[in-house]
């Protein structure tokens, strides 16, 4: 069965996007992809998140929403 219109082009959007993604995180050294910005000058603990961890979580926020549109 086919997916509604909208819901397919959101599908459509988020695969783009995952490869687009793909592409830029690729080239990135290990270093990289797990550096995490640090807080003003003098402070210590990262306070910001790192390339990895903002990937990790859309794609963990994606699943959720996934299935239930495919669902539907």
């Amino acid at each position: 069965m086919d997916l509604p219109a909208d819901h397919q082009r959101i599908v459509d959007e988020l695969s783009r996007l995952a490869t687009e993604v793909d592409g830029l995180a690729t080239p990135l050294s290990t270093g990289q992809f797990h550096w995490q910005p640090r807080g003003e000058a003098g402070g210590t603990g990262a306070t910001g998140w790192s390339i990895g961890q903002c990937i990790d979580h859309l794609t963990r926020t994606n699943r959720i929403y996934l299935e239930p549109l495919a669902k539907a």
